[in-house]
């Protein structure tokens, strides 16, 4: 009868131990799966704060080119507009001498 008690009691620590194990390993896949999900968000931030930074960079170029274009439009217009003026000066100097 005792050797039955202590079967008993040996059954139940046993059922007891490896729940109790059982609940430790539920926690540990728990905590693992938690971290790796934190891990993942950390990426994804990151990964769209650098198409954040390349969309405004590529925004900042574009606007850049769109200013050196002007002004070299710009330059071009005096430039042309500069000759313009070199070439009546030029042709009223000549009518100037031929009289």
């Amino acid at each position: 009868m005792k050797r039955l008690i202590a079967l008993g009691l040996a059954a139940a620590a046993v059922l007891t131990l490896s729940g109790t194990a059982s609940a430790h390993d539920r926690y540990e896949r728990y905590r693992l799966r938690a971290e790796v999900r934190r891990e993942a968000r950390l990426a994804s931030r990151d990964a769209q704060r650098s198409m954040r930074e390349a969309r405004r960079a590529f925004a900042r170029a574009r606007w850049q080119a769109g200013v050196e274009a002007r002004d070299a439009i710009r330059e071009a217009r005096q430039a042309v507009l500069e000759a313009m003026r070199e070439a009546r000066r030029a042709a009223r100097d000549a009518y100037r001498r031929w009289y």
